[in-house]
């Protein structure tokens, strides 16, 4: 799922980073700054029948 949000996002394969993945959702991790970018580029979008919807999180 990381390269696809990646690829979504215009970014580097790598920046996003995959930590969790399972049938309905995945946790990806990437800094602050790439994950807001990640998140105005990203949210929204449709892949497959599935549409991406990205939620920030302040753990680290």
């Amino acid at each position: 799922m990381a390269k696809k949000v990646s690829a979504l996002a215009g970014l580097n394969e790598g920046i996003v980073v995959e930590e969790e993945s399972r049938r309905d959702h995945a946790v990806l991790k990437a800094t602050p700054e790439v994950a807001a970018l990640v998140r105005d580029r990203v949210d929204g979008a449709q892949l497959g029948k599935k549409v991406i919807a990205v939620q920030l999180s302040g753990n680290q």
